[in-house]
């Protein structure tokens, strides 16, 4: 049913080559897509660049990911007083 909680479970994943088990509420298929955009952002990052410090190379990553969460709220901030207007 919509709306309700779903069980908490643990799902297991690799980011950037390292293995976790993540305890989430969050069904699998949202977990892995996520993880898949960090995993994607991490590789896209670190391609070509040798002896990068994976901790490093995360925190790139997160500010990078950030940046387009900001953008995006920036233009939804923008659409919506648009239409707002209206």
């Amino acid at each position: 049913m919509a709306g309700e909680k779903q069980q908490s479970q643990v799902i297991k994943v690799n980011i950037f080559g390292e293995p976790y088990s993540l305890k989430t509420d969050a069904p699998a298929a949202q977990v892995e897509e996520i993880v898949g955009m960090v995993d994607g952002k991490m590789q896209r990052l670190a391609a070509g660049k040798t002896g990068i410090n994976s901790k490093k190379l995360a925190v790139w990553a997160a500010l990078d990911l950030a940046a387009e969460l900001y953008d995006v709220r920036q233009k939804y901030a923008k659409l919506k007083a648009e239409a707002l207007k209206d």
